[in-house]
């Protein structure tokens, strides 16, 4: 009777550890990936891009004040499937940033699903500040040479002017 009293004692001590164990392991990674979007889902990414050597008066700080501004704004839609999986595994990757920094938007994209599901706005400055759903993270060297190589690489001087300056 002793020994199988405490092969039950053991028995509930081994599930209880095996719990405390697995059980934080669960919670955070369903807590990591539901912010993580999935390149099979997305429809098309649809960007709006201003010239980088472009000053304005003051720092643009909003994503709608590049998509609504058509004097120097060029637009792309992008529906390659394989730009579309860079372009996501990039921004799943972003960190969000702890601290204020100084930036000024030069490119606002809309990554749009096939489904009816809410579109995901991310604004990138070219000092690697990057606005997530309005949320400041942090980019990289490798964000930054995807957009360039997706935007702004076949584009020459006589791209961005005006077609009334044009004679």
């Amino acid at each position: 009777m002793k020994i199988i009293e405490n092969v039950g004692y053991l028995n509930r001590l081994f599930l209880y550890g095996v719990f405390c164990t697995l059980f934080p392991l669960v919670g955070t990674s369903c807590s990591t990936t539901k912010n993580l979007i999935d390149a099979n889902d997305i429809d098309y990414i649809k960007f709006w891009y201003m010239p980088k050597w472009i000053e304005t008066p003051n720092a643009i700080r909003d994503c709608a004040d590049i998509v609504y501004d058509t004097c120097v704004t060029k637009d792309s839609v992008i529906m390659d499937r394989k730009i579309i999986r860079e372009y996501v595994k990039a921004v799943n990757k972003l960190k969000i940033l702890k601290k204020e920094l100084d930036y000024d938007l030069r490119i606002s994209s809309l990554i749009v699903f096939k489904e009816n599901r809410k579109k995901v706005p991310v604004c990138i400055s070219l000092n690697g500040v990057i606005l997530k759903n309005d949320t400041l993270m942090k980019g990289n060297k490798r964000m930054l040479k995807l957009i360039d190589n997706i935007l702004y690489r076949h584009h020459k001087v006589e791209d961005w002017t005006p077609d009334f300056m044009k004679e």
